[in-house]
């Protein structure tokens, strides 16, 4: 899947870069194979509805950009957060135009299981967002006002999403209540998300919970707008 190879190379690329490049997850030239193999097995160019219409009309534009990108990982000139941002916006459409191609259905069941694999879509985009804001912080030590609003948000939608599913599906409620005992990295999430407020307020960030605040209308005013746009449909 396209989003998948975009949030995993997302990822191999802000461990490269937060990182100083000193060190790699994997080789960064495997993953952008990786990335184009898939991209190459996309027959069908989505159809995306705003954003930047010139940078996704087509396929061909898309990859000379993403070349672009990828050439300039080393590229002082370039703000680690504007690489990032870029990666963002991308996956971002990709991912809302798959929520889109996913056709409701009038049978009860089969309707949640649909409501509860869109929100599990969004959830492990925002959850990716989220590591990188992560990534970033513990490699520069800190997170500027926008970045570290852009880390609340995410965290907000990713657990919100997270938790619709389960509302939704039993099955999946039972495995995510499962995660905390099944993988020890799991715990880590939550800890390392206080260690950032706590380590934020300690620079003297004394607006922190103003910040927050601030992160948690823009979820609720964004959130509210997707829900009615779906009940639309």
């Amino acid at each position: 899947m396209l989003l998948t190879a975009l949030q995993l190379e997302r990822a191999e690329v802000a461990y490269f870069i937060f990182s100083n490049g000193t060190k790699l997850r994997t080789n960064l030239d495997d993953t952008f194979r990786r990335t184009d193999t898939i991209l190459e097995k996309v027959h069908s160019w989505p159809k995306f509805s705003g954003g930047n219409m010139q940078l996704l009309s087509s396929k061909l534009r898309f990859q000379i950009r993403l070349e672009d990108l990828r050439k300039s990982v080393n590229d002082a000139d370039d703000s680690v957060g504007e690489k990032m941002v870029w990666y963002n916006y991308i996956t971002f459409f990709v991912m809302e135009a798959i929520v889109s191609n996913i056709k409701d259905a009038t049978i009860s069941s089969v309707w949640k299981l649909l409501v509860a694999y869109k929100d599990m879509i969004r959830a492990v985009e925002y959850f990716g967002i989220v590591m990188v804001e992560g990534l970033s912080f513990f490699g520069s030590g800190s997170l500027s006002r926008d970045r570290f609003v852009n880390f609340v948000v995410h965290d907000i939608l990713a657990w919100k999403s997270l938790n619709q599913t389960k509302d939704f599906v039993a099955l999946v409620r039972r495995q995510v209540e499962g995660f905390s005992e099944k993988y020890e990295e799991f715990k880590n999430i939550t800890e390392w998300y206080v260690v950032c407020l706590v380590c934020c307020a300690r620079d003297g960030r004394r607006g922190i919970e103003g910040e927050r605040e601030e992160a948690e209308i823009l979820v609720l005013v964004s959130g509210c707008g997707r829900r009615q746009t779906e009940i639309d449909r």
